[in-house]
């Protein structure tokens, strides 16, 4: 577990993560995936509609 909290410590700079996931705990966890992944997310793309496939064997 240390491992993927070494991952993500550079990315939570100067976030907060209230104790219930309300809408700052929701703007945090967007802003740590937009600065892990270089990928904004915009309001358009989270009305879409997305395709999700379950991989149910071992890769």
């Amino acid at each position: 577990m240390d491992g993927q909290q070494d991952a993500v410590a550079p990315h939570i700079s100067g976030l907060s993560f209230p104790t219930t996931p309300d809408d700052q705990w929701r703007i945090s966890a967007f802003t740590v995936a937009a600065r892990m992944s270089g990928t904004h997310l915009t309001d358009q793309w989270l009305e879409t509609e997305h395709s999700r496939y379950v991989i149910s064997t071992v890769i």
